[in-house]
């Protein structure tokens, strides 16, 4: 009896609708992205997967409160960009001015 009562409900929970990532989710979470499998997601931010499958928007809110999110936003918050370390392709005011007076002092 309990094996046959346990082949019910996981027919029952296997047929249930799953949630999938869909533009709305898209739009407040622009940091989720889809993946393969149209009930995961992978978050930008921290690079972790999940499933969407159960709560949807709720399973998004759970993982930003997971303490390997957080730590990810801390280190990245704490941290400089590369892009900080090189020079810019174009150059404003103060630079061609500096640029034209060391080419007329030499």
């Amino acid at each position: 009896f309990c094996a046959a009562f346990g082949n019910v409900i996981f027919n029952i929970m296997s047929k249930r609708r799953r949630c999938k990532f869909n533009d709305d989710l898209r739009s407040e979470f622009p940091f989720i992205k889809e993946t393969k499998i149209d009930y995961m997601v992978k978050c930008e931010k921290c690079n972790g997967e999940f499933s969407i499958s159960h709560g949807g928007k709720n399973d998004i809110s759970k993982h930003l409160k997971t303490q390997k999110h957080k730590r990810y936003l801390n280190t990245a918050a704490s941290s400089s960009k590369i892009q900080e370390f090189f020079r810019k392709t174009t150059y404003g005011e103060e630079e061609k001015k500096l640029a034209l007076a060391e080419g007329l002092m030499s």
